[in-house]
């Protein structure tokens, strides 16, 4: 944690909310050396107000590396470890409970900002819209939708909207943010996984086809080196045997017409 925040938290946090500040632009003629001095993500025109890319796209990254850095868990395709609440009912109403109270606190959150009205309407419209992805992907894929699927799908769209819940946009485009959401976090706890599995056997072969390769290619080169050192090791036999058969011929005589004379 340590670690995370003083060499991933900081450093995008400064990016992307450092600025100089509204007293410091006197006049028009330094807006532009004022903006020199900000964060550099600041610069590229990001509006962060909730901290979507500075805590939650940038605590998903760190997660995803971690992850992949470990390594998968024991017991990892042998054994399911759902949540200890997931087959009870008061531990759903508890899980719905506290997604609502979340909700609460993003409202409240968003709501102290210079546009009341478009941060709930982004908000409820792009929550309503994950949990709608969400559902519907677990319904295709696992045959029906649950409670804690739900509950999921409203984070996911809770989690989307945040860096653009300020901007006023059109309904379909905020509720596409989020619908696009839960199925991307839905795929994302559930083929994603898969696929990297099978980016890794596909890994695997590939090592093990070079190592192959490379076998073969070392067993061809030593084939080839003793056929190359057994035909020197003929060539000069026959060449010093062809000289000691013509040395005892008898002298003035051609060594091809000896035995005609």
């Amino acid at each position: 944690m340590v670690l995370w925040f003083t060499f991933s938290y900081a450093p995008i946090a400064h990016m992307v909310w450092f600025w100089m500040g509204p007293d410091a632009y006197t006049g028009k003629e330094v807006v532009d050396a004022m903006n020199a001095k900000a964060g550099l993500i600041w610069q590229w025109g990001a509006l962060d107000f909730a901290g979507g890319t500075v805590v939650h796209i940038n605590a998903a990254v760190a997660g995803l590396v971690g992850a992949y850095m470990i390594g998968k868990r024991i017991g990892y395709g042998k054994e399911a470890f759902t949540p200890h609440y997931a087959d009870a009912d008061d531990g759903r109403c508890l899980a719905a409970v506290g997604r609502l109270v979340r909700l609460q606190r993003r409202l409240g959150a968003r709501s102290r900002q210079h546009a009341p009205r478009s941060p709930s309407s982004n908000t409820f419209s792009a929550t309503a819209a994950a949990v709608l992805a969400w559902c519907i992907g677990e319904a295709l894929f696992k045959g029906k939708a649950s409670m804690l699927g739900a509950a999921s799908g409203a984070v996911a769209g809770l989690v989307a909207i945040t860096p653009a819940c300020r901007q006023r946009r059109p309904r379909w485009a905020r509720s596409s943010i989020g619908f696009v959401a839960g199925f991307a976090c839905l795929w994302g706890v559930t083929g994603l996984k898969k696929h990297a599995r099978r980016r890794r056997l596909a890994r695997r072969v590939r090592r093990a086809r070079r190592r192959r390769h490379r076998r073969r290619a070392a067993d061809r080169r030593v084939q080839h080196t003793r056929r190359s050192a057994a035909r020197a090791w003929s060539t000069d036999w026959v060449t010093a045997h062809g000289r000691q058969s013509a040395a005892s011929v008898a002298p003035g005589l051609d060594p091809a017409q000896g035995r005609a004379a």
